[in-house]
């Protein structure tokens, strides 16, 4: 597996993949919400923002050549702290240790620049997530 920055060519298989993981297993929203909200947080001009944004830590897990998961997040210096905002991974993937090696190297990211302290977020209805961030 390689873990690499978000590139232009990603944009689609991002949209694609936050669909998909959105609504397996929980189905917390139905379909016309998860469209809109990815195509509302990962629209072109978004994806592009966040790789032309120095504090945006946005990487993407491939495995040969096809992107299975993703982790954006978001260092914010002012208060020390690095957001981990999303963590997706293909439903088929899960449990591969696909996420945890996207949330270590953000994690890794966000020690290289000196920030002490790191926050992550997930759906309370999602279960599996939930257990991620308490292990």
């Amino acid at each position: 597996m390689n873990i690499r920055s978000l590139d232009p060519a990603d944009f689609e298989a991002v949209r694609k993949l936050a669909r998909d993981s959105l609504r397996s297993p929980h189905d917390a929203f139905d379909h016309e919400t998860i469209h809109a909200a990815v195509a509302l947080w990962y629209a072109d001009d978004a994806l592009s923002a966040a790789i032309d944004d120095p504090n945006e830590v946005f990487l993407i897990a491939e495995d040969e050549d096809e992107l299975v998961g993703f982790c954006q997040a978001l260092a914010v210096p002012a208060d020390d702290e690095g957001r981990i905002n999303w963590v997706h991974v293909d439903p088929d993937r899960r449990g591969l240790r696909i996420a945890s090696q996207l949330f270590e190297r953000a994690v890794g990211q966000f020690q290289g620049r000196g920030l002490e302290r790191i926050t992550g977020r997930v759906l309370a209805e999602f279960e599996p997530g939930v257990r991620f961030y308490e292990d």
